[in-house]
């Protein structure tokens, strides 16, 4: 005890994950900030900021607080490809690409703590053993996530938006969560075929999937954007697919 903070890990470049990094930095100066070289290149972006500041000022205002005032871009000091390490102290770090929520997406593997903390791809359950679906780019991207993370036979899991699983729980956690994709690209699937619209598919897909109690993570509105994304890459998938078989 008495370190200071050696490291922030970004595992995504969405407003509630990085937002924040720079009032950690302003206690902790010395942190180095890791984040894979897409994150690195999209937190430079202006338009992505701004969007992300859009969507913190909406959650504020759903939750009915002030928004913050005072953002940056996160500053990366460490840019990682996939499968690369760094040391912090006496534990290993290794970033893994697990893109499917978003394309920048990764996990870190602590190997000496055999403890995988996971991206948002592989799931989040804000209300534990329920799992919320998390993937919005990638559905098959998701799927080579899960099996990558499984192969890994991680003991523990730092889940986000829900917190540390172990042993058994672990396990559990990994098989509800695909369960929960699964299900979820099945329920737009059944739309679909039946030629629904996709703001239809999206109201429908609220109503079975988001939960008030959400909120406190996920507030409606960002929900919405995520379902609306996902459920477009699903049919332009899925369209392209019947374009080639016909």
């Amino acid at each position: 005890m008495g370190r200071s903070l050696d490291l922030i890990l970004l595992t995504h470049c969405h407003y509630d994950h990085v937002l924040g990094e720079h009032a950690v930095k302003k206690l902790y100066p010395s942190a180095k900030t890791v984040c894979s070289a897409q994150a690195g290149a999209i937190v430079k972006r202006g338009s992505a900021l701004a969007f992300m500041e859009r969507m913190d000022a909406g959650a504020a205002k759903d939750a009915g607080v002030s928004p913050a005032k005072d953002f940056s871009a996160p500053t990366p000091d460490v840019v990682l490809e996939d499968d690369g390490e760094i040391r912090s102290g006496d534990m290993t770090i290794r970033m893994i690409a697990t893109p499917g929520h978003t394309r920048c997406s990764v996990s870190y593997l602590f190997l000496e703590e055999n403890l995988l903390a996971t991206s948002e791809t592989t799931g989040a359950a804000p209300l534990y053993p329920e799992i919320c679906p998390s993937f919005i780019v990638s559905y098959s991207q998701t799927i080579e996530a899960f099996n990558r993370c499984e192969a890994l036979g991680a003991e523990h899991l730092l889940v986000p938006h829900t917190g540390r699983l172990s042993g058994k729980g672990a396990a559990r956690f990994g098989k509800l969560s695909r369960q929960a994709a699964d299900n979820a690209a099945s329920f737009v699937r059944g739309f679909y075929e039946k030629g629904c619209r996709p703001e239809e598919i999206a109201e429908a897909y609220y109503q079975r999937f988001y939960r008030k109690d959400y909120a406190v993570v996920q507030p409606k509105r960002a929900f919405l954007v995520n379902t609306e994304v996902m459920i477009d890459r699903l049919i332009r998938k899925w369209d392209k697919k019947s374009v080639s078989a016909s």
